[in-house]
């Protein structure tokens, strides 16, 4: 019980790359537990339901026994084969323009890779307040489109601090992130924190 517990916590803390995993986990356990429930059937097809037997216990520990080595293997082989995915976070923010924009102006982000090892990208960035007065950055709406080999992409809208999932596919040289703010005020001045960067499948 604990090492599920602890599982758990650990996979809410990857965040994007933790919901990943856990599909991959659900999917193994779901098969493995639909085989054991049809081998059961199969064999004690009209078998009353009475207690738990010692060989009873030692068939279900076994059947879970395979279900964790299953879902072990599955994700040795997921990583194996390089689906896990990358943090970039690091690599985004230092090419992040340093200056200060406003509505109506653009900047733009470059995607480590050419072309990037995924296809997707979580990219969580939030603006912040240049001005000492006012509150320019809570209601603000981030528009963020990628450009894949020159060609524009659909554009996803956020909040200042939220996840924006966005795809990558079918790039072969290079991928950027043009964001802007969808605000009325043309006195609001901010700047750009890259807060989070994933690439994943």
């Amino acid at each position: 019980m604990g090492l599920v517990v602890a599982g758990t916590v650990y996979l809410l803390a990857l965040g994007t790359k933790g919901n990943e995993i856990a599909q991959v986990l659900s999917l193994t356990v779901a098969v493995a537990t639909l085989l054991v429930t049809l081998y059961e059937k199969v064999r004690h097809p009209h078998e009353v339901r009475r207690p738990f037997s010692v060989r009873r216990r030692r068939s279900w520990a076994a059947a879970l026994i395979v279900a964790v080595s299953v879902c072990v293997g599955t994700m040795a082989v997921w990583r194996l084969t390089g689906r896990n995915n990358l943090n970039v976070t690091v690599d985004m923010a230092s090419v992040a323009p340093a200056g200060t924009f406003g509505p109506g102006a653009e900047l733009t982000l470059l995607v480590p890779g050419a072309p990037p090892q995924r296809r997707r990208l979580a990219l969580t960035v939030a603006v912040e307040n240049t001005g000492e007065t006012g509150n320019c950055a809570g209601p603000a709406m981030l528009t963020l489109q990628p450009t894949i080999d020159g060609v524009a992409g659909a554009v996803v809208r956020a909040r200042s601090g939220k996840e924006a999932v966005l795809s990558l596919r079918g790039a072969t040289r290079h991928v950027d992130v043009r964001i802007g703010v969808e605000r009325d005020d043309p006195e609001c001045s901010y700047r750009l924190d890259v807060q989070q960067a994933i690439l994943f499948n």
